[in-house]
Protein backbone atom coordinates (compact mmCIF):
# COMPACT_ATOMS: atom_id res chain seq x y z
CA UNK A 1 0.00 0.00 0.00
CA UNK A 2 1.27 3.47 -0.94
CA UNK A 3 1.13 6.58 1.25
CA UNK A 4 -0.45 10.15 -0.61
CA UNK A 5 -1.76 8.12 -3.16
CA UNK A 6 -5.36 9.99 -3.46
CA UNK A 7 -5.53 11.65 -6.47
CA UNK A 8 -6.26 15.33 -5.85
CA UNK A 9 -8.06 17.70 -3.14
CA UNK A 10 -11.05 15.47 -3.21
CA UNK A 11 -13.68 17.67 -0.67
CA UNK A 12 -10.76 17.79 1.95
CA UNK A 13 -7.14 19.16 1.63
CA UNK A 14 -4.54 16.79 2.23
CA UNK A 15 -0.86 16.66 3.41
CA UNK A 16 1.99 15.19 1.94
CA UNK A 17 0.96 11.69 3.47
CA UNK A 18 -2.27 11.57 2.46
CA UNK A 19 -4.01 12.75 5.33
CA UNK A 20 -6.70 15.30 5.52
CA UNK A 21 -5.52 18.63 6.23
CA UNK A 22 -7.46 19.69 9.77
CA UNK A 23 -7.82 23.14 8.85
CA UNK A 24 -10.22 22.82 5.78
CA UNK A 25 -10.83 19.31 6.45
CA UNK A 26 -14.35 18.14 5.17
CA UNK A 27 -14.95 21.66 2.82
CA UNK A 28 -14.20 22.60 -0.73
CA UNK A 29 -12.37 25.66 -1.37
CA UNK A 30 -13.73 28.77 0.47
CA UNK A 31 -15.07 31.40 -1.03
CA UNK A 32 -16.06 31.30 -4.68
CA UNK A 33 -16.31 27.46 -5.35
CA UNK A 34 -17.18 27.99 -8.82
CA UNK A 35 -14.30 30.61 -10.03
CA UNK A 36 -11.70 27.74 -9.61
CA UNK A 37 -12.24 25.65 -12.55
CA UNK A 38 -13.21 28.30 -14.71
CA UNK A 39 -11.08 27.72 -17.95
CA UNK A 40 -8.47 25.29 -16.99
CA UNK A 41 -6.70 22.90 -19.05
CA UNK A 42 -6.46 19.38 -19.00
CA UNK A 43 -3.99 18.41 -16.27
CA UNK A 44 -2.31 14.95 -15.87
CA UNK A 45 -0.06 13.85 -12.87
CA UNK A 46 1.54 10.34 -12.02
CA UNK A 47 3.43 9.59 -8.72
CA UNK A 48 5.11 5.73 -8.95
CA UNK A 49 6.47 4.00 -6.12
CA UNK A 50 9.63 1.84 -5.18
CA UNK A 51 9.12 -0.30 -2.45
CA UNK A 52 11.18 -2.85 -1.04
CA UNK A 53 10.36 -4.63 2.17
CA UNK A 54 12.46 -7.74 4.74
CA UNK A 55 10.39 -8.66 8.04
CA UNK A 56 11.83 -11.10 10.32
CA UNK A 57 8.96 -13.31 10.89
CA UNK A 58 8.26 -15.97 13.77
CA UNK A 59 8.54 -19.36 13.37
CA UNK A 60 5.67 -20.75 15.30
CA UNK A 61 7.21 -23.97 16.59
CA UNK A 62 10.28 -24.03 14.05
CA UNK A 63 12.94 -21.40 13.28
CA UNK A 64 12.45 -18.10 13.14
CA UNK A 65 12.46 -16.59 9.47
CA UNK A 66 13.25 -13.81 7.00
CA UNK A 67 10.95 -13.08 3.99
CA UNK A 68 10.90 -10.23 1.42
CA UNK A 69 8.98 -8.11 -0.97
CA UNK A 70 8.56 -6.09 -3.94
CA UNK A 71 6.95 -4.20 -5.24
CA UNK A 72 6.27 -1.16 -8.24
CA UNK A 73 3.14 1.24 -7.92
CA UNK A 74 1.92 3.99 -9.69
CA UNK A 75 -0.60 6.05 -9.46
CA UNK A 76 -1.98 7.89 -12.77
CA UNK A 77 -4.30 11.27 -12.67
CA UNK A 78 -6.54 13.43 -15.07
CA UNK A 79 -8.19 16.04 -14.69
CA UNK A 80 -10.58 17.59 -16.75
CA UNK A 81 -12.01 20.69 -17.26
CA UNK A 82 -16.34 20.66 -18.12
CA UNK A 83 -17.32 23.19 -19.27
CA UNK A 84 -16.28 26.52 -17.19
CA UNK A 85 -18.75 25.03 -14.35
CA UNK A 86 -17.25 21.92 -13.31
CA UNK A 87 -14.37 19.28 -13.68
CA UNK A 88 -13.72 15.60 -13.87
CA UNK A 89 -11.53 13.69 -11.98
CA UNK A 90 -10.09 10.18 -13.12
CA UNK A 91 -7.46 8.35 -11.21
CA UNK A 92 -5.91 4.94 -11.83
CA UNK A 93 -3.69 2.58 -9.37
CA UNK A 94 -1.20 -0.19 -11.43
CA UNK A 95 0.98 -2.48 -9.47
CA UNK A 96 3.33 -5.19 -9.77
CA UNK A 97 4.66 -7.05 -7.18
CA UNK A 98 6.24 -10.42 -5.80
CA UNK A 99 7.18 -11.68 -2.37
CA UNK A 100 4.81 -10.74 0.57
CA UNK A 101 4.13 -7.37 -1.14
CA UNK A 102 1.65 -10.06 -3.21
CA UNK A 103 -0.45 -10.71 0.19
CA UNK A 104 -1.44 -7.00 0.26
CA UNK A 105 -2.00 -6.45 -3.43
CA UNK A 106 -4.53 -9.32 -3.58
CA UNK A 107 -6.28 -7.68 -0.49
CA UNK A 108 -6.70 -4.15 -2.25
CA UNK A 109 -7.13 -5.59 -6.03
CA UNK A 110 -9.46 -8.87 -6.26
CA UNK A 111 -8.39 -8.93 -10.51
CA UNK A 112 -4.79 -10.16 -10.03
CA UNK A 113 -2.48 -11.00 -13.53
CA UNK A 114 0.27 -13.57 -12.80
CA UNK A 115 3.78 -13.17 -14.52
CA UNK A 116 6.62 -14.34 -14.45
CA UNK A 117 8.11 -13.58 -11.31
CA UNK A 118 5.89 -11.24 -10.32
CA UNK A 119 1.73 -10.23 -10.03
CA UNK A 120 0.57 -7.19 -11.00
CA UNK A 121 -2.91 -5.36 -11.00
CA UNK A 122 -4.46 -2.45 -12.27
CA UNK A 123 -7.65 -0.11 -10.14
CA UNK A 124 -9.77 2.24 -10.65
CA UNK A 125 -9.48 4.25 -7.76
CA UNK A 126 -11.13 7.64 -8.66
CA UNK A 127 -13.99 8.06 -10.92
CA UNK A 128 -16.18 11.47 -10.60
CA UNK A 129 -17.23 14.82 -11.69
CA UNK A 130 -18.00 17.99 -9.90
CA UNK A 131 -20.31 20.59 -11.24
CA UNK A 132 -19.91 24.23 -9.23
CA UNK A 133 -21.76 27.48 -8.46
CA UNK A 134 -21.61 30.24 -6.55
CA UNK A 135 -22.64 29.10 -3.51
CA UNK A 136 -22.69 25.44 -4.08
CA UNK A 137 -21.38 22.39 -5.77
CA UNK A 138 -22.10 19.00 -6.59
CA UNK A 139 -20.17 15.35 -7.17
CA UNK A 140 -21.17 12.28 -8.47
CA UNK A 141 -19.13 8.81 -8.76
CA UNK A 142 -16.54 7.09 -7.35
CA UNK A 143 -14.90 9.70 -4.83
CA UNK A 144 -13.89 10.06 -1.46
CA UNK A 145 -16.46 11.14 1.05
CA UNK A 146 -14.64 12.57 4.31
CA UNK A 147 -15.35 13.59 7.76
CA UNK A 148 -13.31 14.59 10.75
CA UNK A 149 -10.39 16.54 11.54
CA UNK A 150 -8.38 13.98 13.65
CA UNK A 151 -4.67 12.63 12.11
CA UNK A 152 -3.62 9.33 13.35
CA UNK A 153 -6.77 7.99 14.31
CA UNK A 154 -9.93 9.65 12.56
CA UNK A 155 -13.34 7.51 13.83
CA UNK A 156 -15.84 10.11 12.32
CA UNK A 157 -14.55 9.00 8.61
CA UNK A 158 -16.24 6.10 9.21
CA UNK A 159 -16.13 4.50 5.47
CA UNK A 160 -12.76 4.48 5.75
CA UNK A 161 -11.09 5.46 8.51
CA UNK A 162 -7.23 5.89 8.82
CA UNK A 163 -4.84 3.76 10.94
CA UNK A 164 -1.52 4.42 11.67
CA UNK A 165 -0.40 0.97 12.10
CA UNK A 166 -1.05 0.78 8.05
CA UNK A 167 0.05 4.70 7.49
CA UNK A 168 0.68 3.93 3.76
CA UNK A 169 -3.04 2.52 3.14
CA UNK A 170 -4.59 3.86 0.45
CA UNK A 171 -7.86 6.20 1.56
CA UNK A 172 -10.81 4.30 -0.71
CA UNK A 173 -13.48 5.86 -2.02
CA UNK A 174 -17.25 4.64 -2.42
CA UNK A 175 -19.83 4.99 -4.97
CA UNK A 176 -21.88 7.98 -3.89
CA UNK A 177 -23.28 11.67 -4.25
CA UNK A 178 -22.53 14.56 -2.33
CA UNK A 179 -24.19 18.06 -2.46
CA UNK A 180 -22.46 21.27 -0.49
CA UNK A 181 -24.47 24.36 -0.06
CA UNK A 182 -22.05 27.18 0.99
CA UNK A 183 -24.27 29.57 3.99
CA UNK A 184 -20.94 31.98 4.05
CA UNK A 185 -17.36 31.53 3.40
CA UNK A 186 -17.08 29.79 6.57
CA UNK A 187 -19.71 27.59 6.56
CA UNK A 188 -21.31 24.27 4.58
CA UNK A 189 -24.14 22.43 4.62
CA UNK A 190 -23.33 19.31 2.78
CA UNK A 191 -26.15 15.96 1.67
CA UNK A 192 -24.31 12.83 1.04
CA UNK A 193 -25.41 8.91 0.27
CA UNK A 194 -23.11 5.97 -0.88
CA UNK A 195 -23.74 2.74 -1.67
CA UNK A 196 -23.73 -0.59 0.38
CA UNK A 197 -19.91 -2.21 0.87
CA UNK A 198 -21.48 -5.43 -1.16
CA UNK A 199 -21.85 -4.68 -4.77
CA UNK A 200 -24.00 -7.91 -5.55
CA UNK A 201 -26.76 -6.36 -3.62
CA UNK A 202 -29.23 -5.61 -5.45
CA UNK A 203 -32.20 -4.69 -2.96
CA UNK A 204 -30.35 -1.19 -1.12
CA UNK A 205 -28.43 -3.04 1.53
CA UNK A 206 -25.91 -1.18 3.72
CA UNK A 207 -27.00 1.75 1.76
CA UNK A 208 -26.18 5.24 3.79
CA UNK A 209 -27.45 8.48 3.55
CA UNK A 210 -26.66 11.68 5.56
CA UNK A 211 -26.32 15.52 6.22
CA UNK A 212 -23.08 17.75 7.54
CA UNK A 213 -22.90 21.13 8.75
CA UNK A 214 -19.40 22.24 9.13
CA UNK A 215 -18.45 25.91 10.72
CA UNK A 216 -14.93 27.50 10.50
CA UNK A 217 -13.60 30.48 12.81
CA UNK A 218 -9.94 31.94 12.98
CA UNK A 219 -9.31 29.42 15.96
CA UNK A 220 -10.98 26.73 16.06
CA UNK A 221 -13.29 24.40 13.87
CA UNK A 222 -16.41 22.31 14.46
CA UNK A 223 -18.38 19.60 12.55
CA UNK A 224 -21.45 17.41 12.97
CA UNK A 225 -22.84 15.26 11.11
CA UNK A 226 -25.90 12.40 10.76
CA UNK A 227 -26.13 9.14 8.49
CA UNK A 228 -28.79 6.43 8.21
CA UNK A 229 -27.44 3.48 6.91
CA UNK A 230 -29.85 0.65 5.39
CA UNK A 231 -30.12 -2.67 6.88
CA UNK A 232 -27.15 -4.79 5.46
CA UNK A 233 -26.72 -8.15 5.04
CA UNK A 234 -28.47 -10.31 8.02
CA UNK A 235 -29.90 -7.32 9.46
CA UNK A 236 -33.43 -6.05 10.28
CA UNK A 237 -33.12 -2.74 11.35
CA UNK A 238 -31.23 0.29 10.23
CA UNK A 239 -28.03 2.00 11.66
CA UNK A 240 -28.23 5.15 13.21
CA UNK A 241 -24.70 7.46 12.84
CA UNK A 242 -23.69 10.75 14.58
CA UNK A 243 -20.54 11.99 14.35
CA UNK A 244 -18.90 14.43 16.15
CA UNK A 245 -15.39 16.76 15.34
CA UNK A 246 -13.78 19.52 16.70
CA UNK A 247 -10.42 21.36 16.27
CA UNK A 248 -9.01 24.28 18.49
CA UNK A 249 -5.73 25.78 17.06
CA UNK A 250 -3.64 27.65 19.03
CA UNK A 251 0.66 27.18 20.38
CA UNK A 252 -0.96 23.43 20.63
CA UNK A 253 -3.54 22.14 18.58
CA UNK A 254 -6.46 20.16 20.11
CA UNK A 255 -8.59 17.84 18.29
CA UNK A 256 -11.20 15.54 19.23
CA UNK A 257 -13.29 13.18 16.80
CA UNK A 258 -16.38 11.07 17.99
CA UNK A 259 -18.70 9.14 16.34
CA UNK A 260 -21.71 7.04 17.79
CA UNK A 261 -23.29 4.09 16.08
CA UNK A 262 -26.68 2.81 17.33
CA UNK A 263 -27.18 -0.29 15.85
CA UNK A 264 -31.12 -1.27 15.43
CA UNK A 265 -30.66 -4.82 15.55
CA UNK A 266 -28.77 -4.42 19.08
CA UNK A 267 -30.81 -1.36 20.43
CA UNK A 268 -34.00 -3.45 19.75
CA UNK A 269 -32.45 -6.77 21.16
CA UNK A 270 -30.45 -6.07 23.72
CA UNK A 271 -28.08 -8.75 22.30
CA UNK A 272 -24.60 -7.48 20.57
CA UNK A 273 -23.54 -10.46 19.05
CA UNK A 274 -22.20 -13.20 21.67
CA UNK A 275 -22.79 -10.65 24.51
CA UNK A 276 -25.33 -7.87 25.88
CA UNK A 277 -25.55 -4.45 24.23
CA UNK A 278 -24.73 -1.75 26.42
CA UNK A 279 -24.33 2.19 25.24
CA UNK A 280 -20.46 2.02 24.84
CA UNK A 281 -20.38 -0.34 22.40
CA UNK A 282 -21.17 2.42 19.90
CA UNK A 283 -18.74 4.93 21.04
CA UNK A 284 -15.92 5.54 19.06
CA UNK A 285 -13.69 8.48 20.14
CA UNK A 286 -10.08 9.91 19.74
CA UNK A 287 -8.58 13.09 21.21
CA UNK A 288 -5.05 14.54 20.40
CA UNK A 289 -2.43 17.06 20.99
CA UNK A 290 -0.10 18.51 18.28
CA UNK A 291 2.41 21.13 17.81
CA UNK A 292 5.29 22.46 16.37
CA UNK A 293 8.86 24.17 18.35
CA UNK A 294 10.97 25.10 15.87
CA UNK A 295 12.20 22.39 13.99
CA UNK A 296 10.53 19.61 16.14
CA UNK A 297 6.95 18.51 15.25
CA UNK A 298 4.86 16.57 17.96
CA UNK A 299 1.62 14.59 18.47
CA UNK A 300 -0.63 12.59 21.09
CA UNK A 301 -3.53 11.22 20.57
CA UNK A 302 -6.02 8.70 22.42
CA UNK A 303 -8.33 6.30 20.98
CA UNK A 304 -11.76 4.89 22.55
CA UNK A 305 -12.46 1.76 20.40
CA UNK A 306 -16.43 0.77 21.61
CA UNK A 307 -16.91 -1.71 19.17
CA UNK A 308 -14.07 -4.12 19.58
CA UNK A 309 -15.08 -7.30 20.64
CA UNK A 310 -12.13 -7.90 23.35
CA UNK A 311 -13.12 -6.61 26.51
CA UNK A 312 -9.88 -5.60 28.65
CA UNK A 313 -8.63 -8.81 30.24
CA UNK A 314 -10.20 -10.75 27.60
CA UNK A 315 -7.77 -13.14 25.41
CA UNK A 316 -6.92 -12.98 22.19
CA UNK A 317 -7.96 -16.63 21.67
CA UNK A 318 -11.66 -15.06 21.74
CA UNK A 319 -11.05 -14.16 18.33
CA UNK A 320 -10.78 -17.86 16.67
CA UNK A 321 -12.01 -21.21 15.92
CA UNK A 322 -8.85 -23.01 16.15
CA UNK A 323 -10.62 -26.02 17.25
CA UNK A 324 -9.23 -26.53 20.47
CA UNK A 325 -5.74 -25.78 19.47
CA UNK A 326 -3.34 -23.01 20.63
CA UNK A 327 -3.70 -19.34 18.71
CA UNK A 328 -0.40 -18.94 19.62
CA UNK A 329 1.23 -22.09 17.24
CA UNK A 330 -0.84 -21.19 14.44
CA UNK A 331 0.65 -18.31 11.55
CA UNK A 332 -1.67 -15.33 10.84
CA UNK A 333 -2.79 -16.73 7.90
CA UNK A 334 -4.11 -20.26 8.93
CA UNK A 335 -6.25 -18.82 12.20
CA UNK A 336 -9.80 -19.67 11.57
CA UNK A 337 -11.34 -15.67 12.03
CA UNK A 338 -14.23 -16.65 13.95
CA UNK A 339 -17.73 -14.77 11.66
CA UNK A 340 -19.78 -14.40 14.72
CA UNK A 341 -18.16 -11.90 16.05
CA UNK A 342 -17.31 -8.43 14.21
CA UNK A 343 -13.26 -9.12 14.08
CA UNK A 344 -11.03 -6.10 12.97
CA UNK A 345 -8.01 -4.68 12.85
CA UNK A 346 -8.33 -3.24 16.13
CA UNK A 347 -10.07 -5.39 18.27
CA UNK A 348 -9.51 -3.88 21.87
CA UNK A 349 -10.79 -0.59 23.94
CA UNK A 350 -7.94 1.85 24.51
CA UNK A 351 -4.97 2.58 22.40
CA UNK A 352 -2.38 5.41 22.34
CA UNK A 353 -0.34 7.11 19.44
CA UNK A 354 2.52 9.25 19.79
CA UNK A 355 4.84 10.69 17.15
CA UNK A 356 8.01 13.34 17.14
CA UNK A 357 8.98 14.64 13.78
CA UNK A 358 12.76 16.24 13.61
CA UNK A 359 13.41 18.84 10.13
CA UNK A 360 17.33 17.79 10.13
CA UNK A 361 17.20 19.96 6.95
CA UNK A 362 14.85 21.67 4.83
CA UNK A 363 15.07 18.36 2.67
CA UNK A 364 15.46 15.40 5.41
CA UNK A 365 13.04 14.57 7.86
CA UNK A 366 13.78 11.79 11.44
CA UNK A 367 10.46 10.44 12.62
CA UNK A 368 9.80 8.55 15.75
CA UNK A 369 6.50 7.07 16.51
CA UNK A 370 4.70 4.26 18.66
CA UNK A 371 1.60 2.55 18.91
CA UNK A 372 0.68 1.41 21.96
CA UNK A 373 -2.35 -0.53 23.20
CA UNK A 374 -3.30 0.29 26.68
CA UNK A 375 -5.48 -3.18 27.71
CA UNK A 376 -2.61 -5.45 27.17
CA UNK A 377 0.48 -3.91 26.95
CA UNK A 378 1.46 -4.25 23.63
CA UNK A 379 2.93 -1.77 21.40
CA UNK A 380 4.78 -0.85 17.88
CA UNK A 381 7.89 1.22 17.81
CA UNK A 382 9.01 2.96 14.17
CA UNK A 383 12.05 5.12 13.43
CA UNK A 384 11.45 6.64 9.60
CA UNK A 385 14.15 9.22 7.79
CA UNK A 386 12.81 11.03 5.09
CA UNK A 387 15.29 12.67 2.02
CA UNK A 388 14.52 14.64 -0.93
CA UNK A 389 17.80 14.86 -3.24
CA UNK A 390 15.84 17.31 -5.72
CA UNK A 391 12.39 17.78 -6.77
CA UNK A 392 9.98 15.31 -7.31
CA UNK A 393 12.22 12.74 -5.47
CA UNK A 394 12.02 11.03 -2.29
CA UNK A 395 14.02 8.66 -0.30
CA UNK A 396 12.43 6.70 2.88
CA UNK A 397 13.77 4.24 5.15
CA UNK A 398 11.30 2.96 7.79
CA UNK A 399 12.14 0.34 10.64
CA UNK A 400 9.11 -1.07 12.69
CA UNK A 401 9.49 -3.53 15.61
CA UNK A 402 6.49 -5.37 17.43
CA UNK A 403 7.11 -5.83 20.82
CA UNK A 404 4.44 -7.23 23.72
CA UNK A 405 4.64 -8.07 27.50
CA UNK A 406 4.92 -12.26 26.75
CA UNK A 407 8.53 -11.33 24.89
CA UNK A 408 10.02 -11.24 28.58
CA UNK A 409 7.17 -13.62 30.27
CA UNK A 410 5.78 -11.00 32.16
CA UNK A 411 2.36 -11.62 30.47
CA UNK A 412 0.71 -13.00 27.85
CA UNK A 413 0.79 -12.34 23.99
CA UNK A 414 -0.57 -9.07 22.74
CA UNK A 415 -2.47 -7.60 19.92
CA UNK A 416 0.49 -6.17 18.49
CA UNK A 417 3.09 -8.55 19.59
CA UNK A 418 5.16 -10.42 17.08
CA UNK A 419 2.87 -13.66 17.84
CA UNK A 420 -0.59 -11.98 17.12
CA UNK A 421 0.66 -9.43 14.04
CA UNK A 422 3.02 -12.67 12.56
CA UNK A 423 6.32 -9.98 12.74
CA UNK A 424 9.04 -9.45 14.51
CA UNK A 425 9.97 -6.40 12.72
CA UNK A 426 10.10 -5.13 9.37
CA UNK A 427 12.11 -2.77 7.35
CA UNK A 428 11.09 -0.57 4.43
CA UNK A 429 13.03 1.03 1.77
CA UNK A 430 10.45 3.00 -0.67
CA UNK A 431 12.02 5.15 -3.49
CA UNK A 432 9.22 7.68 -4.67
CA UNK A 433 9.45 9.89 -7.98
CA UNK A 434 6.72 12.42 -9.07
CA UNK A 435 6.03 13.81 -12.20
Amino acid sequence: MVADAAPWVDSASQDSNGQQDSTTAGSALWGNPGSSSLKRALKFSALTDSTVEGAWVPGYGEKDRGTYGFEQYGNLRLEAPLSNRGTVFLALNVQAASGTRVSSLQQGSPSLTMGKGYSSAVELERLYYRLESESSDWEAGLLRIPFGFGQAWRPTDFLNPPNPLTPDARLRGVLGTVYTFYPSDLSLFRFFASAGEDPTRVNGAGALGGILAELHESAFSVQGWYALQAPSQGKERPDHRFGFSCKWDGEVAFVLDALYTLEGDAFATGNWYDRNWNPLRGLQAAAGVDGSWGDFVALLQYLYNGPGVLDPGDSLANLYDTSGADWRSIAPANRAVRVDVPVKELNRKNYLYGSLLYRIDDYTNLTLSGTVNLDDGSWVSMISISHEPFQGFTLQATLRVFLDPDLWGIGPAGELGPLHTGKRGDFVVKAQVRF
